[in-house]
């Protein structure tokens, strides 16, 4: 990091410019200065209506402008009425796009949740969204029983391997939560044995991340991972929003896209270097 200030000083910078450009952005936001959002509207970025939310949303994941799951919404609710132009992961084509999606492993308690699952025939791109919450290092606990559902399915001895070592050295991955994603591996495979399965990971950070430490450290480790579990029949890849984006910016339809873009721009595409903690 920059300097010697403290890890809660760069997560309550991000979460600032994120608040400063939502209240600078937004023509409807009501945002205190303690940052928790009174409305479901107030992060949804001009063009989407709360009305539009499909049911499945959990709207008490939607209070704070660093939200993962409005960041999901904000990019890929227009989407729906276009889902068979949708790339995502090297795919295009989908017949259906669903929000929140709960994915069982086989294993009792609650299944880990997917925040974009997006199907087509053969093929199936479950994507996970992360904001800011990489830069907390809170990581998931794996009980054992997953090793012994993981030996039973087929093709995940990479992720498995991951896990093995993640216990063996439980400080490996700093930024990224293995223990999480190896949940949703497990029940992705599970759940579609018949298709070419993608778990894509999207993250959020700001335009001058380069100067920080934590961002490129959180790049490599998910740099590292992809390449540990390459031969595995769910396939890992990152990507930044940005770059996601970007990729969007470059394609001539739907008509709408471009000015979509600019929107989700316009609200995150910060920077931090500057600022001071709240």
């Amino acid at each position: 990091m920059i300097g010697n200030q403290p890890q809660a000083s760069l997560v309550q910078r991000t979460g600032s410019a994120l608040a400063e450009a939502l209240r600078h952005n937004s023509t409807r936001a009501r945002l205190p200065e303690g940052g928790r959002a009174h409305r479901v509207s107030d992060l949804l970025i001009d063009g989407i209506a709360d009305q539009q939310l499909p049911d499945s949303i959990d709207r008490t994941r939607l209070k704070s402008p660093h939200s993962a799951a409005a960041l999901a919404i904000n990019s890929f609710l227009p989407w729906r009425p276009a889902t068979d132009q949708l790339p995502l992961a090297g795919w295009i084509g989908f017949d259906a796009v669903q929000f929140e999606v709960r994915c069982p492993t086989g294993l009792r308690g609650t299944p880990p949740h997917l925040d974009l699952l997006a199907l087509r025939e053969g093929a199936a791109v479950a994507v996970t969204v992360r904001c800011i919450e990489y830069l907390s290092r809170r990581k998931s606990a794996v009980a054992p029983s997953y090793d012994r559902l993981l030996s039973a399915t087929p093709a995940l001895e990479p992720w498995h391997r991951q896990l093995e070592q993640l216990r063996a050295s439980p400080t490996m991955y700093r930024h990224v939560d293995l223990g999480g994603l190896v949940k949703y591996a497990l029940a992705l495979g599970r759940t579609f044995p018949d298709r070419l399965t993608t778990l894509l990971y999207l993250f959020w950070e700001p335009l001058d991340a380069n100067q920080f430490d934590e961002f490129r450290r959180h790049r490599a480790e998910l740099a590292s991972l992809r390449d540990a579990v390459s031969g595995a029949r769910v396939l890992f890849q990152a990507k930044s929003f940005e770059a996601l984006w970007r990729e969007w910016t470059e394609r001539r339809s739907p008509p709408w896209l471009a000015a979509h873009v600019a929107r989700l721009r316009a609200r995150y595409s910060v920077s931090i270097a500057a600022r001071k903690p709240i």
